[in-house]
C-alpha cells in the first residue's frame, strides 16, 4: 500500500468516488495504527484526506446552504462513522490498539493546513473526543496528543525566553489565543474538543504556579485588580504577558454560557468551571486562612454581567434536568406528604 496505495486513493477521490475512498481508509488505516508516520508523511494520502473534508462543498451544495444550511454533510458524516467504528471496535480488549488509532487520526486531521480554522477538521476531532470521553485511557491519549501539539506550537513561536514563557505563549494579549489549539474564547459547536483543550490549558495554569499565585496575590492584596495581580504574578514567575480574558476560569465560563442547556457536554463543562470558581486560597507559611477570593474575577460591570449569565445558565440547567427526572405517581407523593 505504501508504494502505490496513496496514489490509487487519491485517484478515487479525484474521480468523485468518495464512498469507495472512505471504504479503503476503513480497511487500510488500522494496519498503520502502530506506525502512523508511514501514512502521515505521504503527501498523496494527506491530500486525499483534505479533499474528502471538502467533498460536501460542491457548487450545488453551497447554493443550497445559502437557503438551508446543512452541516455536517453526507461525506463528512461517513468519515465520522468510520472513525467511530474504529474506536468502538478497538476500545475493548484491544484498548492499546485503539489508543494508537486515536493518535493516528488526531495526527491526520491536525496535519490539515490551518486545521484550527477548518470547520470540517474540528468536527471530526470533536467526534473523536466525544467517543474517547467515555474511556479514561482513550481520553488520556487525546490529552497526550493535544499536549504534543501545544508543545510544538509553543516551540515554534518561542523567542527563547524560557520554558515557562514558551508554554504560555498561547496566552498572548489579544481577543484570541493565536498559539492555542482554540482560536476563539469558546467553541460551543465543538464542545468535546473544547473540553479536552481547556482541560489541558487549565492544567498548564495550575502546574506553572500561575493559578495558585494569582489566588495568593488576591488574598494578600484585596484591593488589587485582576490585571494588576496577573501582571505581578507573571513577572514573579517570568511567564511573559498574559491576557486576563484568556484565563481558564473565563474560558470555561464562556463555554458554559454558550452551550445549549441540554447538551451532554454541559455537566462536565460546568464541573470544570466550578473547580476554578470554588477554588480556595492555598495555605502559605504563617497564614492558613484558606478563604475564597474568586469573587475578584467578577468585579466590574462587564465581569459582573458575565457571572450573571453563568448563574442564569446554571438555573436553566437545573430546571432542565429536574424536568427529566421520573415523576413519582400521584398516590406515592400523597403518601410521602402524609408521613
Amino acid at each position: 500500500f505504501c508504494s502505490h496505495g496513496p496514489e490509487c486513493l487519491e485517484a478515487l477521490v479525484n474521480a468523485g468516488h468518495y464512498e469507495a475512498a472512505i471504504s479503503v481508509l476503513s480497511h487500510v488505516t488500522p494496519l498503520f495504527f502502530s506506525q502512523p508516520e508511514e501514512l502521515i508523511s505521504d503527501d498523496n494520502f494527506m491530500k486525499s484526506v483534505q479533499k474528502l473534508l471538502v467533498a460536501d462543498q460542491t457548487y450545488m451544495s453551497m447554493a443550497k446552504n445559502l437557503i438551508s444550511p446543512e452541516f455536517p454533510g453526507r461525506i463528512l458524516k461517513l468519515i465520522a462513522a468510520m472513525i467511530i467504528h474504529h474506536m468502538r471496535r478497538f476500545s475493548g480488549n484491544k484498548m492499546e490498539y485503539g489508543s494508537s488509532g486515536i493518535s493516528l487520526w488526531v495526527q491526520v486531521f491536525t496535519g490539515v493546513p490551518e486545521w484550527v480554522h477548518n470547520r470540517s477538521a474540528l468536527y471530526i476531532l470533536d467526534i473523536i473526543c466525544s467517543q474517547a470521553f467515555h474511556h479514561i485511557k482513550l481520553w488520556h491519549c487525546i490529552n497526550d496528543a493535544f499536549a504534543e501539539l501545544m508543545k510544538g506550537k509553543s516551540a515554534s513561536s518561542s523567542t527563547g525566553t524560557g520554558t515557562l514563557s514558551s508554554l504560555y505563549s498561547w496566552l498572548t494579549s489579544g481577543t484570541t489565543a493565536p498559539n492555542s489549539l482554540m482560536v476563539r474564547s469558546s467553541a460551543p459547536e465543538f464542545p468535546w474538543f473544547t473540553a479536552a483543550v481547556l482541560q489541558l490549558e487549565t492544567q498548564h495554569e495550575i502546574t506553572s504556579g500561575l493559578w495558585k499565585n494569582l489566588l495568593i496575590e488576591f488574598h494578600k492584596n484585596p484591593d488589587t485588580t485582576v490585571e494588576a495581580a496577573l501582571k505581578k504574578v507573571c513577572d514573579d514567575l517570568v511567564l511573559g504577558p498574559v491576557n486576563s480574558n484568556l484565563l481558564s476560569i473565563y474560558r470555561w465560563g464562556q463555554q458554559v454560557i454558550d452551550l445549549h442547556v441540554g447538551h451532554p457536554a454541559l455537566p462536565i463543562t460546568l464541573h470544570c468551571f466550578f473547580m476554578m470558581h470554588l477554588a480556595r486560597t492555598p495555605p502559605v507559611s504563617g497564614n492558613y486562612d484558606c478563604g475564597s477570593v474568586t469573587q475578584k474575577f467578577y468585579e466590574g460591570y462587564v465581569n459582573g454581567a458575565f457571572l450573571g449569565k453563568i448563574k442564569t445558565k446554571v438555573l436553566q440547567a437545573t430546571e432542565y434536568y429536574e424536568e427529566l427526572l421520573p415523576q413519582e405517581p400521584h398516590g406515592q407523593q400523597n403518601a410521602h406528604n402524609t408521613q
